[in-house]
């Protein structure tokens, strides 16, 4: 049996439920009394404004907080092709001018883009994967702070090479804009075709009659006939052909006006002979997939290059269809009279081995037409920039389907906007830094005095140095008031101008000369910031071998397509300064100066 409360108990535990839920009265008095024996500021007794101002301060301190918890960073994605260096501006711009530059970079990611303070940009003129690889020991600074270097690709041909330093430096001028009623000009799909001399210039495989237009000697053209080598042409005997040689000499063509179009990309292989053929596909101007086969090269596959071709030794297991087969094929099912169109369409064509003049390719139709140029916007760039396309996104490499689907709608958007659709203005050569120091930035040019014209007619601060030595110093003097510190290195480039030979001696000093590269290179990057992008890009190579092999009258095309290459290709180191690695070199630098300070007393 429960007991009773008591009536005084009870009346207390009534007065504490009473308490808790009724709320207590207090005057404003009391309120700012409180208020007043408060720590926090925005709890003191201010004014309206006052507390507006303080809580503004507050929100931001919490932001710098925020940020300096975060950090940038730069993660590459896995690259389908060799870079460019307008790739590379690309990426430049984005984090000098976040706000104006909308285009991102796609080959790499950036996060917290904001927070980057500086961009410091080494050029090393001439020196080489090549160098890189066989003098690894030489380049401690690049292998530990960057690792492997991304492929990097200068701008030309397969018989010139163009400077990376113009097309970094290059970008269109402004020019009056146009009457918004000027009447656009459109041209048929015969205007677009290649002509002879582009045939040869962009290495397109070239028939007898082509070299006969070029005004080759005819007992040369014999001798440079391609049929020797399996090239055939797209039309076989007895269905006729692009350009029919009659007995009087002369050449008669076909009305292309009205001629029907189609887009051909093919994958490859590297074989122990060399890159051949896996996979061609054809599309024709509905998008409709015409052929689309899978081909076994003749030669010993070493490497299926299934990340960019997509072909795996699973796929070619069952395949028994040869080179000889598509081209019987490809001559049957296209007519006379067909234009081939394609992206770099030279590379296809002589995988195919077919001879063909009737050539629309898209790096020509969608480039500056200036010989000086020759920068070859990749297929997925055109895709993204004209079409608002993303290709080539898969990790299982590319589609040769897809691909000749996009060749074949640029070339219709051309047809149908006309010739000065997709051609960028002309570039000027420096005027990159007058685009930046025009926008605010603070741009330092360190390099020697015949190239400072690349400043003229801008607020960027030309800095001239005579040596290395003196580049250096002067680089860790302005990095602190630069936005963007542009740094060319020519030590290399003098060495390999000097060496006549491959003696032991000149290898010794080549070796010197890279080590002291990179020494310069670790200088600059321990005076730059925390948060500082730093990028050095190498290249172009040997020039001079490639001027030589093009004065000389009887030069081999392979020597001179071999030189040309290994002279175009180079590598680009990209890295975000950490504040890890600025403290590192602090305390290096503290225990330097305490040795030196123990010394000197001594």
């Amino acid at each position: 049996m429960k007991k009773r409360k008591g009536k005084k108990r009870k009346a207390e535990e009534t007065a504490e439920e009473s308490d808790q839920s009724t709320p207590v009265k207090v005057s404003k008095n009391d309120i700012r009394a409180t208020l007043s024996q408060s720590d926090d500021p925005l709890m003191l007794n201010l004014t309206k404004g006052q507390r507006k101002r303080a809580k503004k301060r507050e929100k931001r301190e919490s932001m710098e907080a925020a940020n300096s918890a975060r950090k940038p960073s730069i993660e590459i994605d896995a690259l389908q092709e060799a870079l460019k260096h307008k790739d590379v501006q690309v990426l430049v711009s984005h984090v000098l001018q976040p706000y104006v530059h909308t285009m991102p970079p796609d080959w790499c990611r950036l996060q917290h883009v904001f927070l980057v303070r500086k961009t410091v940009v080494v050029m090393v003129s001439q020196l080489t994967p090549r160098h890189v690889v066989e003098h690894s020991e030489c380049f401690p600074t690049l292998m530990r702070m960057f690792g492997t270097g991304l492929p990097l690709m200068s701008p030309g041909t397969l018989k010139f090479v163009k400077s990376g330093l113009d097309a970094f430096l290059s970008i269109p001028t402004k020019t009056e804009r146009k009457e918004k009623n000027a009447e656009k000009k459109v041209l048929g799909r015969e205007s677009y075709l290649l002509s002879a001399k582009d045939l040869d210039e962009n290495g397109f495989p070239i028939s007898l009659e082509t070299m006969l237009t070029l005004g080759i000697d005819k007992t040369e053209c014999h001798e440079s006939n391609m049929d020797s080598n399996g090239y055939t042409k797209l039309s076989r005997k007895g269905n006729g052909s692009m350009s029919v040689s009659t007995e009087d000499g002369e050449i008669a063509e076909y009305d292309y006006s009205h001629a029907p179009m189609f887009a051909i990309d093919c994958e490859m292989c590297e074989t122990c002979a060399g890159m051949e053929l896996t996979r061609v596909s054809v599309v024709d101007e509905s998008l409709t997939c015409m052929y689309d086969v899978l081909v076994r090269p003749e030669n010993k596959i070493t490497d299926y290059k299934t990340q960019y071709s997509g072909i795996t030794a699973e796929k070619l297991e069952n395949v028994t269809k040869r080179l000889t087969d598509v081209q019987r094929e490809l001559a049957d099912l296209l007519p006379v009279n067909a234009i081939l169109a394609g992206h770099s369409l030279e590379n296809d064509l002589h995988a195919l081995k077919l001879v063909h003049d009737a050539i629309i390719d898209t790096t020509v139709i969608y480039t500056t037409p200036e010989a000086r140029t020759h920068y070859k916007p990749s297929l997925k760039y055109l895709a993204r920039k004209y079409l608002g396309q993303k290709i080539q996104q898969g990790k299982d490499g590319h589609c040769s389907i897809e691909d000749a689907k996009t060749v074949m709608n640029l070339v219709k958007l051309k047809l149908e906007k006309g010739p000065d659709f997709g051609i960028p203005q002309e570039a000027v050569p420096g005027s990159y830094f007058a685009h930046l120091a025009e926008s605010g930035r603070q741009v330092y040019f360190v390099d020697q005095p015949t190239l400072q014209r690349y400043t003229n007619g801008s607020r960027a601060h030309s800095v001239v140095s005579m040596t290395d030595k003196e580049t250096v110093s002067k680089a860790c003097h302005f990095v602190s008031k630069a936005d963007l510190l542009w740094v060319h290195l020519h030590d290399i480039e003098k060495r390999i101008r000097n060496i006549r030979d491959e003696t032991e001696t000149s290898s010794n000093k080549l070796e010197a000369c890279l080590t002291s590269v990179d020494t310069s290179i670790n200088t600059i990057y321990n005076r730059a910031p925390t948060n500082t992008l730093f990028i050095v890009i190498a290249g172009s190579g040997n020039i001079h071998e490639v001027k030589r092999l093009q004065e000389t009258p009887m030069h081999r095309p392979e020597a001179l397509a071999h030189a040309v290459m290994a002279a175009r290709s180079g590598l680009v180191y990209v890295k975000i300064k950490s504040e890890d690695e600025q403290q590192r070199v602090e305390s290096v630098r503290d225990e330097d100066g305490a040795v030196a300070g123990e010394l000197e007393a001594r």
